[in-house]
């Protein structure tokens, strides 16, 4: 599926008010308004809901360590509707207040710059490497979804998630795993 997100254009970009540019930036001033539409391969819209949007996650923030950031959409009737009505996940839950967008790839996926400069252990051959700890071969983008799924396989709460492919203000932003937020 796709997962279009349109907003104003600064509220996105600009190196002064943009949410991107400004990723380690936190409250209200960091909210934009945006309209959130979910298309499926058929071509056929699934929703549309306005909602606010905003950086999501702590170390992943920040622009020297990627380039690609988690986003958390947040319903409410300041901005659209109160709740998002639809079972995005399957399991019977058809209401949310907020969805997370993970971005797919902080430590595990292709846009990790490799700024860590810690050391990185193969477990392959048992070298220790300096620095190299985000590495583009190493993208898997399964660990996350598998420990999630395994956790609720043996009876204990984790969310649940699906893949889409993210577009912002029609720009291809990448694989995104929308996830349910447990609050």
């Amino acid at each position: 599926p796709t997962l279009s997100i349109v907003s104003d254009q600064a509220g996105l970009w600009n190196t002064s008010t943009g949410i991107y540019p400004n990723s380690t930036s936190t409250g209200p001033a960091w909210e934009r308004a945006a309209s959130l539409e979910l298309v499926r391969g058929d071509g056929h819209t699934e929703f549309q809901e306005n909602c606010k949007i905003e950086i999501h996650g702590n170390a992943s923030r920040d622009n020297t360590r990627t380039p690609k950031h988690s986003i958390r959409l947040t319903f409410s009737s300041d901005f659209g509707a109160a709740k998002l009505h639809y079972d995005w996940f399957g399991g019977g839950v058809d209401v949310a207040d907020k969805i997370v967008l993970r971005s797919c790839g902080f430590v595990d996926g292709w846009a990790g710059r490799y700024a860590d400069n810690g050391t990185y252990v193969s477990t392959e051959t048992g070298e220790t490497f300096r620095g190299l700890r985000y590495r583009p071969e190493n993208t898997c983008y399964l660990r996350d979804v598998w420990v999630k799924n395994s956790f609720r396989d043996m009876g204990w709460s984790a969310s649940r998630s699906q893949y889409v492919h993210l577009y912002l203000n029609g720009l291809y932003w990448g694989l995104y795993e929308p996830s349910e937020h447990l609050d």
